[in-house]
């Protein structure tokens, strides 16, 4: 397969990244984490929602003409949607995205019990289109449970970075100490689960400067290592200081929201490169 090829699977890997999280972190920013700060600021909300919305569709559909476009036959999509396992998915993935921004609509009165299934199913997709997918077994339970925790984690940090901006104190300061508790769980899960599957994926440490995979993973690892490092500041010194009123924060929010969106690109990059193979 020519280069430019894996560059176009790479590049749209990382908007579906992207997409996902912009949609689903708004969704459970929204429900969950600071519904008093979404309402504030509804057209911010939607903005992230449709954005995420138009992303992920968008990525999803080229990804589906990509690939039958390197097949020689474009004419194939919908035996390719209707005939393969990985068509099955993508149709999938199409309806519960639709689903989801349904559900936002409001129209739903069951919408915080309706809408965990939904976002799982969504994240599924996601899964058993990857590496973890590929391999199944525990990799697969490791790999939604790392991207689960880090769209609850990541997706509600872009969130917060958003609606912050003209809301009132009261509003953000209970956001903030709901995704601090919320955070810090979700991140010793992604931080687990992404040590495992590094460790499965790899066999060995020198796989980590000596393939592709394991030099976007270092990059990963160093954009990850920075973010915690934020993500520790907001936790024990932002927000007692925000309690006391004695800061306003949002720069350092803002930082780790741009740390974020950089791991999600080089995870879609990590995510179409291939891995070491197993040694004899």
């Amino acid at each position: 397969m020519p280069h430019e090829h894996d560059d176009t699977q790479s590049v749209l890997r990382a908007a579906l990244y992207v997409g996902v999280f912009l949609l689903l972190g708004a969704g459970v920013f929204a429900r969950y984490v600071g519904p008093e700060a979404a309402r504030a600021q509804p057209w911010r909300l939607w903005y992230m929602l449709s954005g995420g919305f138009l992303l992920t569709l968008g990525a999803t559909l080229y990804g589906i003409y990509h690939v039958t476009w390197m097949l020689g036959d474009t004419s194939l999509m919908g035996r390719y949607l209707t005939e393969t396992a990985q068509g099955h998915l993508l149709l999938a993935r199409l309806g519960l995205l639709v689903g989801l921004l349904v559900l936002s609509m409001g129209w739903f009165r069951l919408d915080r019990w309706m809408y965990p299934p939904l976002a799982l199913g969504l994240l599924l997709t996601l899964t058993l289109t990857s590496h973890a997918g590929v391999a199944g077994g525990l990799q697969l339970w490791a790999g939604l449970l790392h991207l689960g925790s880090g769209v609850v984690w990541a997706g509600c940090v872009l969130m917060l970075a958003v609606v912050w901006p003209g809301t009132r104190y009261e509003p953000v300061l209970r956001a903030i100490r709901r995704l601090s508790v919320l955070g810090s769980a979700s991140l010793v899960l992604v931080a687990l689960m992404g040590v495992y599957l590094s460790w499965v994926r790899l066999e060995e440490p020198s796989n980590l400067w000596t393939t592709a995979y394991g030099q976007f993973l270092l990059l990963k690892i160093g954009l990850v290592i920075l973010v915690v490092g934020f993500a520790a500041v907001n936790r024990l010194w932002l927000l007692p200081r925000l309690q006391a009123k004695q800061a306003k924060g949002l720069q350092t929010v803002t930082l780790e929201a741009a740390l974020i969106a950089g791991v999600l690109v080089i995870s879609g990059f990590l995510a179409t490169a291939e891995p070491p193979p197993p040694s004899s």
